[in-house]
């Protein structure tokens, strides 16, 4: 497909389909068919940071001071984050950028691919700043198999997705585009998956350190500024994405893609309750976290996903987040006010669907 044709002409018949539609051609923003993606874009935009706004001076001194029960529980979380975002570093564009066709849609995927560099960043940085010896979480990286098997399944359906780029063409789309389409609303749904469910865990995992601790608050913020991306920004795009497919292009595999979308998610849920009995199997709990809790949170935020996607959700139903207590203040952000503008941005989509479940929830923070 050719990256770009000043000659598309969109712009009369009001066709710019996100994926496998004409090359891109001048940034039409008067045209654009969705413009709950340009909201979503500014919105992401909006929440810009640097991996070295906040100082992580006193928290080198305070990894001195943590017993040594609590730094393994420091050290096992922060590596799956650093070793997640070193794995999601480039990828999204990666994905996606080859079969893109709508132009505010490459800007939200481009920013989205920016945002992960900078949170693999900020976690080199924490390693580097505040560890004495950076390669005890860098080699715990390397030797956990249990941490790096909790990336498989996803890092598979990525695989596909590349071979699928790799046969794909205009000519073998028009040749069988059901198979293009079910394997991107396959690899969106891992997407989701990774950003709204995995990461989250983790997330909550550093906060409750914190909480306990009411040390590391340098990583403290850095983790809340990466929460605030994943949390609401990145899986409200996912989100969104898919449903644009379902509802506005009416991709026709749509329900027969459903049982393998919800292979993906639920393949995701029982690897994070698995992770939850790994962690306080080798790291010793703290006062209001351990595994069931942590278990009781990947319900409730995997809920979320599940529902505005209408993919029916078989584990155990938690209606308010666990860690409510304590979470928001260390995300950074207030992010019920940024899930409402996510949830307004969404909204765009129910003219189109009788789907009542189709607007994204907030999280309950």
């Amino acid at each position: 497909m050719k990256r770009f044709d000043v000659n598309n002409d969109g712009n009369l018949t009001g066709e710019y389909p996100l994926f496998f539609g004409k090359a891109l051609g001048l940034f039409d923003t008067a045209n654009e068919p969705y413009p709950e993606i340009e909201k979503l874009d500014d919105d992401q935009q909006a929440l810009f940071w640097k991996a070295n706004d906040i100082s992580l001076i006193k928290d080198a001194v305070d990894m001195e001071e943590l017993d040594p029960e609590t730094l393994n529980l420091v050290i096992e979380n922060l590596a799956f984050q650093m070793s997640g975002d070193s794995f999601a570093n480039g990828l999204i564009s990666d994905l996606f950028s080859p079969i893109l066709s709508n132009n505010a849609a490459t800007s939200l995927i481009s920013y989205w691919s920016f945002t992960e560099a900078v949170h693999a960043k900020a976690y080199a940085r924490i390693v580097s700043e505040a560890f004495k010896d950076t390669n005890v979480l860098l080699e715990r990286i390397k030797s956990s198999e249990k941490m790096l098997s909790r990336l498989e399944g996803i890092s598979e359906v990525f695989k596909q997705h590349h071979e699928m780029l790799n046969n794909f063409s205009e000519a073998a789309y028009e040749r069988d585009p059901s198979y293009f389409r079910k394997t991107t609303l396959q690899t969106m749904a891992a997407l989701v998956s990774l950003e709204g469910i995995m990461f989250l865990g983790s997330f909550a995992s550093t906060f409750a350190v914190c909480e306990s601790t009411q040390k590391l608050q340098g990583v403290d913020g850095l983790v809340g500024l990466i929460f605030a991306d994943e949390a609401v920004s990145h899986r409200n795009n996912g989100l969104t994405i898919l449903r644009i497919l379902r509802d506005k292009e009416k991709y026709p595999e749509w329900e027969e893609t459903i049982p393998l979308m919800k292979e993906i998610l639920d393949a995701t849920v029982k690897q994070e309750c698995e992770w939850a009995d790994h962690l306080f199997t080798v790291c010793k709990p703290l006062v209001g976290f351990n595994a069931e809790v942590l278990k009781d949170y990947t319900y409730y935020v995997s809920k979320v996903v599940y529902d505005n996607i209408g993919i029916p959700f078989d584990f155990k139903k938690v209606d308010r987040d666990p860690f409510s207590a304590w979470m928001k203040k260390h995300t950074n952000a207030d992010l019920t006010q940024i899930a409402q503008q996510e949830s307004e941005g969404a909204n765009y989509l129910t003219s189109t669907s009788v789907d009542d479940t189709a607007e994204i929830e907030e999280f309950d923070f």
